[in-house]
This record gives C-alpha cells, sequence and structure tokens, in this order.
C-alpha cells in the first residue's frame, strides 16, 4: 500500500523507585491518543529503482484519559533511496518537537543504534530532549554477497527554543 492511516490509544504505567517526596501516589501514567500516516512509494526501471517513504508520527497525552503527563509529541521523517546496478545511495531525515511534560521514555535520543553512530547518547543528552533534527546520507556498493558503504550522519537535539550542539558523524561498514 502506498499510503496508511492508524489511530489508536497507548496506555502506560510507571511505579517510581523511590517513594514520592510529598508523600502522594509513586506511580505515574502517560495515557495518549496516537496517530500516525505513512507513504511510501517505489519506482522502477530497467536497471535503477528509487523509493520515497515518509512518515508523520503524533501522541498527544491528556488529562481526559486519565493521564499524569501532558504533552504532544510530534515526528516527521523522511527517506529516499536510490539503487543503480549495484551502487546504492540514501538519504534519512527525521525531525520531532515535543510541547508539554512528557515521561522519559518518550524524549528524542541521539547517539543510538539508528542516529549518530558512534556518539553515546549519554554523552549528547542523558534525559533526551524536547527538540530533534537528524540527516543521515549513505553511498554503498555491492561486492559479491556483501555491501561496503560510507555514511555522514549530522544531528542536533535540545530543550525549548535552543537546539543545542550541531553533532557529527563519518563511518564506514559492511552488511
Amino acid at each position: 500500500r502506498e499510503l496508511s492511516v492508524s489511530v489508536g490509544a497507548s496506555f502506560e504505567s510507571m511505579e517510581m523507585e523511590a517513594p514520592a517526596v510529598t508523600g502522594g501516589d509513586a506511580s505515574k501514567s502517560a495515557n495518549a491518543a496516537t496517530g500516525e500516516v505513512n507513504f511510501g512509494y517505489t519506482r522502477e526501471g530497467t536497471e535503477s529503482e528509487q523509493r520515497w517513504d515518509a512518515k508523520y508520527s503524533v501522541r498527544a497525552a491528556t488529562r481526559e484519559l486519565g493521564s499524569d503527563y501532558v504533552y504532544r509529541r510530534q515526528e516527521v521523517s523522511l527517506r529516499y533511496k536510490w539503487r543503480h546496478g549495484k551502487h546504492m545511495v540514501a538519504d534519512r531525515m527525521t525531525a520531532g518537537t515535543i510541547r508539554g511534560n512528557a515521561p522519559l521514555f518518550e524524549r528524542f535520543v541521539l547517539g543510538n543504534s539508528s542516529t549518530l553512530f558512534g556518539w553515546d547518547r549519554y554523552a549528547i543528552d542523558p534525559l533526551g530532549g524536547s527538540r530533534m533534527a537528524h540527516n543521515s546520507v549513505s553511498y554503498g556498493r555491492q561486492i559479491q554477497q556483501t555491501t561496503a558503504e560510507v555514511f555522514y550522519d549530522a544531528a542536533v537535539v535540545g530543550e525549548g527554543d535552543e537546539l543545542g550542539t550541531l553533532r557529527h558523524s563519518v563511518g564506514f561498514g559492511l552488511r
């Protein structure tokens, strides 16, 4: 399918390790309405192939759903991949923003297995950020059954109106 739309709800309950300082309940909930739109299109030629993918997702946690956290998390990602013979070029861009008070598991993290390879997420921002932008460009060439690939990543994560420091990553890999 070229276009898909999904809606739903997410109910998360967390127990705090330390008792609440104010004497209140040590459990918190993050209940959210969710939505996602995906678009994908492939164009195949006799010797080449192009693939476009786009995704928009939103999570909105409100008191009406019984959530202790109230926030809206939005993320958009675009990906383009071109393959010609044994050569491949790909570009992937992701950006997101959070408004309100989101739990740690919803915050944006860089320096993991899919963003800013080689960076330690705890050195960048241990608690994650409420704003993020990431771009990755790669070139690969198939050699026998293996693909040799070089990539360049650039990303920034921040809090509020401050985006933080732009970080770069360059690498080489075999698949």
